[in-house]
């Protein structure tokens, strides 16, 4: 089973792609086994500090081995990265779907440190 977590401005695959990852509104979670998906809203996006951190724990409960963001800071990417979940930068002018697809084509850049 793979899940994909893209950080969304919104609750649905046609929402924009939201550019801060500790402080997006939804966790958009995609299944490629069921292609079905699940928003989470980001309860990290109150918190005065280690919203990166709370918002990558979420991810790690959730079994997500993908995550598609625009920008990432060096806290968060060692959480995810110690978890073993994979991380791909895209443009933040995209919606869900069209970032979730070029995942699935392979056309997205895999990132190996942070890019805050």
């Amino acid at each position: 089973m793979t899940k994909i977590a893209v950080c969304s401005a919104g609750e649905s695959l046609s929402s924009n792609l939201d550019g801060r990852f500790g402080r997006c509104a939804y966790l958009i979670l995609w299944d490629q086994d069921s292609d079905s998906y699940e928003a989470i809203p980001n309860q990290a996006v109150e918190q005065a500090h280690g919203s990166g951190t709370s918002t990558a724990q979420i991810l790690v409960t959730k079994g997500v081995q993908k995550l598609i963001v625009s920008r990432i800071g060096p806290k968060a990417y060692e959480v995810i990265a110690k978890s073993g979940i994979k991380v791909y930068r895209a443009e933040e002018d995209q919606t869900v779907q069209a970032v979730l697809d070029k995942c699935l084509e392979g056309d997205l850049q895999e990132l190996h440190k942070p890019n805050n």
